[in-house]
């Protein structure tokens, strides 16, 4: 999901991607729910592939960094999870291992009557 540098490397690069699998109707990954304590985004909510991706372009991760989530990782019926910062390992350098993929997001909700509230400053033209 998500085409934060995907599309440049398309637009700019001329890159050929080859195969791409669409995750879109996957209903699993395209679940929001929520406890007492935590919000649980699906990978193919609008801000999944910004985070599989790594790159420090996309809008979600400073925020998300921010506020200590954690992605959850799966191979099949197999899952890890970890938290974002120990997610990105460099650059568009992720600790995805082969075969695995994004499947959620777990953000810790406030507590008390703590408000978190970001921005994004971009040029406008």
């Amino acid at each position: 999901m998500g085409s934060t540098n995907v599309g440049l490397w398309v637009t700019k690069q001329f890159r050929d991607l080859g195969d791409i699998l669409y995750i879109g109707k996957v209903t699993e990954l395209k679940t929001i729910g929520h406890d007492a304590q935590t919000l649980t985004i699906g990978a193919a909510v609008t801000l999944g592939g910004n985070v599989a991706n790594g790159s420090p372009i996309g809008d979600s991760m400073p925020a998300l960094l921010a506020l200590g989530a954690e992605v959850v990782l799966r191979h099949g019926a197999k899952t890890r999870t970890l938290p974002l910062d120990a997610f990105y390992l460099g650059y568009q350098k992720t600790a995805l291992a082969a075969g695995e993929f994004v499947a959620t997001l777990h953000v810790p909700r406030p507590t008390g009557k703590l408000r978190f509230r970001t921005y994004k400053v971009s040029k406008y033209e």
